[in-house]
């Protein structure tokens, strides 16, 4: 909920300043009572004696949280430099959003004051075990690209070398943020090494020499893609002879497109034999095509092959 007159009062610092974006802070609320502040660090407050700034002289600015409601936006600023959000539906797409409009802005405030009092963990929120799932996981990649894409339009300047260097500390930080919050051992090494690719490439990219990588992996030479749907019976199997016959650097990553029999609990177990490599995943009853979709921003292999559950090998 909003606090009372909280929006005048940005409204008022926005005009009075000729703003582009005027951010506030937030608190988060808990069902059980507990009030905890924004995840920004007092980031807010750090900055609200700078008065009048961009983000390319105070790089904090990309490191405040991304969600759109603590913040008003100059709206011909947005149209000129066509800020959009991403259509598609995942937990980040205000991320990339929030990196644009920075990008764009060249005058930005801050208030030290709280303006929303955010609900955690309430039904239908987007935030609840959203790392969690692989369709959400894909999100970060998709946001990822979108904002290194932003990036390599702009002309080459100071500002953008600015940008350049936030971007990719960004990834690293990110990669952590969500390895960290992975249930399974196994899927954190996988999203962080496939974030760490990204990265990778968006170094390379935008040539930012200076940075080296923090966590260096194991390249692998193929990735074998298996959507699954009820088939139980022949997933040990052909998993056991890929296993065997396979002379590379090489993972397993299989989709249960929501069987009805023991699929996932084979996948699960064959996960849990061997660990490094066989991921697991699911989906719910949407065809081969999306299960396979689902997973191909997950793929670390330079090489992908594609089977189905009830293929042999």
């Amino acid at each position: 909920w909003l606090e009372p007159h909280a929006v005048a009062t940005l409204v008022n610092r926005a005009v009075a300043w000729d703003l582009d974006i005027v951010v506030a802070d937030f608190v988060r609320e808990y069902s059980d009572g507990t009030r905890l502040p924004s995840y920004d660090y007092g980031i807010p407050g750090r900055l609200e004696g700078r008065r009048v700034m961009d983000a390319s002289t105070e790089p904090l600015l990309f490191r405040l949280s991304p969600v759109p409601w603590r913040k008003l936006f100059r709206v011909d600023m947005l149209r000129a430099d066509d800020a959009q959000f991403s259509e598609l539906d995942y937990f980040f797409e205000d991320t990339a959003f929030h990196w644009f409009t920075l990008f764009a802005a060249k005058r930005v405030a801050c208030l030290n004051t709280t303006l929303v009092h955010h609900r955690m963990n309430r039904g239908g929120g987007q935030t609840s075990d959203a790392t969690q799932d692989p369709t959400v996981l894909v999100g970060i990649l998709a946001s990822v690209d979108s904002i290194g894409n932003r990036i390599l339009s702009l002309p080459q300047s100071g500002r953008r070398i600015t940008f350049e260097k936030q971007f990719v500390d960004w990834v690293d930080h990110r990669t952590h943020w969500i390895a960290e919050r992975q249930n399974n051992p196994t899927k954190a090494v996988k999203f962080r090494n496939r974030l760490f690719q990204l990265a990778t490439k968006w170094r390379l990219l935008l040539r930012a020499k200076d940075q080296r990588p923090k966590t260096p992996y194991m390249p692998i030479d193929l990735t074998v893609v298996i959507p699954c749907f009820n088939n139980g019976d022949n997933l040990q199997r052909l998993v056991d002879n890929i296993l065997l016959n396979l002379r590379c650097r090489f993972e397993v990553i299989l989709v249960d497109d929501g069987s009805s029999d023991d699929s996932l609990a084979v996948a699960l177990s064959l996960q849990r034999l061997y660990p490094t490599l066989v991921y697991v995943y699911t989906s719910d009853q949407h065809g081969a095509g999306r299960a396979r979709n689902l997973v191909i921003p997950l793929i670390e292999g330079r090489y992908t092959y594609f089977l189905d559950g009830d293929d042999g090998v």
